[in-house]
Formats: C-alpha cells, sequence, structure tokens
C-alpha cells in the first residue's frame, strides 16, 4: 500500500506518495490545482514511467506538452533549461498551469528551476525513478542547474506542489544505484531515525543482495521515513540559513572525493566514506562512543557501501575540503553526531583530529 508523507512547509503543505503505481495518480493531483496545460519534462531513459505520468494527466483532461532533455548530469545545464523555457512558453503555459518532471535528480533538478523561473513562478510535481532521486532532489524545493563554473551554481528555492515516487521505476536500476542511494538513507537514519538503520541492520544476504524485489515493504518504509526526515528539517529551516546544514552529515569529506577521483566514486560511495569518516571524527574527539562507529560499518557493509577509500584519493580530498561551501574564515565546519540521532554543526575542529579520522578511512591495501 502507497505511504503518504505529509511536508509542510511555511504556511502550506505537500504531499510525497511512496509505493508501487503512484504514478497513476499523478494526473488527480495535478488537475486540483486547475490547469489546462501540463509540461512534461523527462528522458528517453525512462520514457516508460514517462509514459504513465502522461496517460495520468491526459486521463484527466489535461493538454501535455513532453520535452524530452538529455541524459547524465552534464544535461543538467543552463542551456537545456533555456531550451525547455522556450518550448513551453511557445506551448502558451500559463501561470495556473504544471510542470511536471519525471527521471532521477537531474531532471527534477531541471523541471524544478524552469517551474520557478517560467513566468516568475508556476507549480511544479516531482516524479521520482531513482532510489538517490527520491530521497534527495525530488524534496526539499532545491532546484538548479550546473553552468560551466561549477554546480548547481544557478538555482532558485522552489517547492513542488505534490511528489511521487513509484518504486516500480526501481526494478530497472543496476543494483550499485540501488545501494549508492540508500547511503542517503542511512544519513537519515544516522541524523534523526536510528529505525533506518534497524531496517537494514535486520536484512539477510539475500535481501540485501537485491531489496527491491525482496524487501518491497521494507524499501518503500525506509525511503518515506527518510523522505520525513528530510521534510521536518526544511520545514524548520526552508531557505537553508541553519539546521538544514545536518542534511550534509557525510558530504564534507563525500563531496570532496568524488572531486578529487574525477566522479570515478559514485556519490552513495562517495557519502558512505564520509560518513565512515564523520564518524570516526566524532569519536576522535570524544562525542561518541566506538560502538556508533561499529553502527555505521555495519550497515554501510550491509549495503555493499565502502568505508575507506584508497589513502592517495584521501589525501587527494583533504584539500578540496576547505574548498566546501561549508568552510568558514574559522575553517571547516563538519555534521558531527553526539549520539545516534543526535547531530551537531562543529567548528574549529583540531586539524590532528582530522588527520586522525582520514588515517582511519584510508586504505593503504589499495593504494600502497
Amino acid at each position: 500500500m502507497p505511504r503518504a508523507v505529509t511536508i509542510p512547509v511555511g504556511d502550506r503543505e505537500y504531499e510525497a506518495v511512496v509505493g508501487r503505481g503512484t504514478f497513476a495518480g499523478v494526473g488527480e493531483a495535478a488537475s486540483a490545482f486547475g490547469p489546462r496545460r501540463a509540461g512534461l519534462v523527462t528522458q528517453h531513459a525512462v520514457s516508460a514511467y514517462a509514459d504513465d505520468v502522461e496517460e495520468s494527466l491526459v486521463s484527466c483532461g489535461l493538454e501535455v506538452v513532453r520535452c524530452v532533455m538529455g541524459e547524465g548530469e552534464a544535461e543538467k545545464s543552463w542551456e537545456t533549461a533555456g531550451s525547455l523555457l522556450e518550448r513551453l512558453a511557445a506551448a502558451e503555459l500559463h501561470r495556473d498551469d504544471v510542470v511536471v518532471g519525471v527521471g532521477g535528480g537531474a531532471v527534477t533538478d531541471t523541471a524544478g528551476f524552469v517551474a520557478a523561473t517560467l513566468l516568475r513562478g508556476v507549480r511544479w510535481i516531482a516524479c521520482s525513478t531513482t532510489v538517490l532521486g527520491a530521497l534527495d532532489a525530488a524534496v526539499g524545493g532545491k532546484t538548479g542547474v550546473n553552468l560551466r563554473a561549477g554546480k548547481n551554481l544557478a538555482g532558485a528555492f522552489w517547492q513542488p506542489s505534490a511528489v511521487f515516487v513509484d518504486t516500480s521505476a526501481f526494478d530497472s536500476l543496476p543494483r550499485d544505484e540501488v545501494m549508492g542511494g540508500l547511503a542517503e538513507a542511512v544519513k537519515y537514519g544516522f541524523i534523526a531515525d536510528p529505525e533506518i538503520l534497524d531496517v537494514i541492520a535486520r536484512w539477510g544476504d539475500a535481501t540485501a543482495a537485491d531489496p527491491v524485489h525482496r524487501a518491497e515493504d521494507d524499501l518503500d518504509s525506509v525511503i518515506a521515513r527518510g523522505i520525513a526526515v528530510k521534510a521536518g528539517v526544511v520545514a524548520e529551516d526552508e531557505r537553508e540559513s541553519g539546521r538544514r546544514a545536518i542534511l550534509n552529515y557525510g558530504h564534507t569529506l563525500g563531496h570532496a572525493l568524488e572531486t578529487a577521483t574525477d566522479f570515478r566514486l559514485g556519490h552513495g560511495a562517495a557519502i558512505a566514506v564520509g560518513m565512515a569518516f564523520a564518524a570516526e571524527l566524532a569519536h576522535a574527539t570524544g562525542r561518541i562512543d566506538s560502538d556508533i562507529v561499529g553502527l555505521h560499518r555495519h550497515v554501510l557493509r550491509r549495503l555493499d557501501l565502502p568505508v575507506s577509500a584508497p589513502r592517495r584519493d584521501i589525501e587527494a580530498a583533504l584539500p578540496l575540503m576547505r574548498r566546501d561551501k561549508k568552510a568558514t574564515r574559522q575553517g571547516l565546519r563538519f555534521v558531527l553526531l553526539e549520539g545516534l540521532a543526535r547531530p551537531a554543526i562543529v567548528g574549529d575542529v583540531p586539524e590532528a583530529m582530522v588527520e586522525i579520522a582520514a588515517a582511519r578511512v584510508s586504505d593503504p591495501a589499495a593504494n600502497p
């Protein structure tokens, strides 16, 4: 049965609906706003799911303008956004119409940005087809595209009017992509909802090898609970002025590792190493005990996610952390645990402690 998570933002709220077959409900949700047209932004790789969404929209009386963007993160660009805006403007979408993004994070980020800028803002609906997109990009209202100067440098805070996660779309995802997406769920477990960790820790080998087909209910629950965590944080800090920074748990080293390896290390794997590093750093500075460090390692390994990286990659990543957007003039800030579900934003961490934690997540055998 689908799960609905209410996401309060300011003086309004919207729902994220998680479960198999949920894209059939997109048309009803969209038609409640009274639009005549829907601009459907998608990619060829998920055309079957875009077809389901389009059918739902048409069945509710909406005229659909379908726009297909290119594949990959490189297509989440200013040029793509401009092309989509021109297409939707030429199709005469009005301010009471709706934009619908069907795909992974690159699609929903772009569709949301287009919705935020078209006619100074039209409603939009996120329809996520990936685990990572469901747990990260689809919820929270941070939309944007990449510029040549860097990732997500053009963007807007623009909340969706509804979110749909059709978990049947996960059937065709590579296992590594599923596990990498679940790294975000693990993050939510450590910063706010340990039940997520308990669910994953209980999985046997066969279930952990294929949770999409062997643990459908568990997977739906983990995703819904993760969305609920993010929803609660966003409700407190929509514009990322304070508490929302806890959502960056594991990301300080993780993002640096992505860059240092030229994205050879995928996002989920990099964030997993970043969380292991954050746990070691919290332990080195006396904030958590070794049991919580061990729990990080157990849960991440249950998902076949790494808890260390080659020493060369760690050494290359450390200087890059100082360019992180979370750094201040006084030095790096880290999101560290002071216990399960007790995250804190910590500044002025001694460099010696950073070096100790880095050594503990370096794998000398991988790069002697």
